[in-house]
């Protein structure tokens, strides 16, 4: 990494605030307020993923692209940061009140725990199932061997390992 990287980048990121400043009447021109104080305000523009965008500085050939929610949450607390969450799960919502920064930690339990997580079945990389993994779970405590079980269940024995382990499927009880 150059010497210089840190102030380049830090620069930067004083531009990226000074362009935010200057564009923040124009934001909240685009943002509907019209469900009150406690309800979501969607972002009425350009979207990405559901997630609000916006273009600082100009057209998009010549900007920096910010979601809309983390613009909102700058406009509150006057830092960006790299990740939000919603407390309403709303990708479009820009209301200061349901949003606050976050790591990738808490993001993960925070989809984890309201069941947004793509774990196990919901994975579309799984091999196994729900059920398969009760079995190798309740095979392994009747005493099977690791390459049994991957026999008897069809999978790899380094699948049947990792879910014996609870390294995998830690979500699924045994019994």
């Amino acid at each position: 990494m150059p010497s210089g990287y840190p102030l380049r980048k830090n620069a930067a990121n004083r531009s990226k605030q000074k362009m935010a400043r200057d564009f923040e009447k124009k934001f909240w021109l685009n943002v509907d307020w019209s469900g009150g104080k406690g309800a979501c305000w969607p972002w009425k523009r350009g979207k990405t993923c559901g997630y609000g965008n916006v273009y600082l500085g100009g057209g998009r050939a010549n900007s920096i692209m910010e979601y809309a929610h983390r613009l909102a949450l700058f406009y509150k607390t006057g830092v960006f940061r790299r990740l939000s969450m919603h407390s309403c799960d709303n990708r479009a919502c820009c209301n200061q009140g349901h949003l606050c920064w976050a790591t990738h930690k808490q993001n993960s339990q925070d989809a984890l725990k309201k069941g947004r997580s793509y774990i196990g079945e919901k994975n579309s990389n799984s091999v196994l199932s729900d059920k398969r993994v009760r079995q190798i779970l309740s095979l392994r405590a009747d005493g099977y061997l690791l390459r049994e079980i991957a026999a008897i269940v069809g999978a790899t024995v380094s699948n049947v390992t990792m879910v014996a382990r609870r390294e995998t499927w830690k979500h699924i009880n045994a019994y």
